[in-house]
C-alpha cells in the first residue's frame, strides 16, 4: 500500500504544512463576522489570506537591505550610470495633461 504522502489523491496536502494556531475565543465571533462577508470563504483561507497580505506588507515596507559587497558595487554602478534615453517616455513628458488640455 503506498504511503499517504505520496498518493496522488493527497497531492494538494503534500504542498502544504500545517501551521497550529491557538486563536482567543473572544475575537473567534469577529472572526466569523468577516468570513461571512466574503463568499466560498472559511476562517481557514481567511486566516491564509489576511496573514499573506500583512507578511508582504512587512517585507514591502522594509527600510533597511542588505547587500553583498559584489551586489552593492552592482547598484552603486547603476545608480551612477548615465540615465537610459526611453524614446516613449520622452514623447509622454511632451504630452500636455489631460486637466490642461
Amino acid at each position: 500500500m503506498e504511503s499517504a504522502r505520496k498518493s496522488p489523491q493527497n497531492k494538494k496536502l503534500a504542498q502544504k504544512k500545517v501551521v497550529n494556531l491557538k486563536y482567543p475565543v473572544k475575537h473567534l465571533a469577529l472572526l466569523d463576522k468577516a468570513v461571512k462577508l466574503r463568499p466560498h470563504s472559511d476562517r481557514t483561507s481567511y486566516i491564509i489570506d489576511a496573514v499573506t497580505r500583512a507578511v508582504e506588507n512587512d517585507l514591502l515596507n522594509r527600510q533597511d537591505f542588505f547587500l553583498s559587497d559584489k551586489d552593492f558595487d552592482a547598484f552603486k554602478k547603476m545608480l551612477d550610470a548615465p540615465p537610459k534615453e526611453i524614446p516613449a517616455l520622452k514623447a509622454l513628458f511632451k504630452e500636455k495633461a489631460p486637466w490642461e488640455k
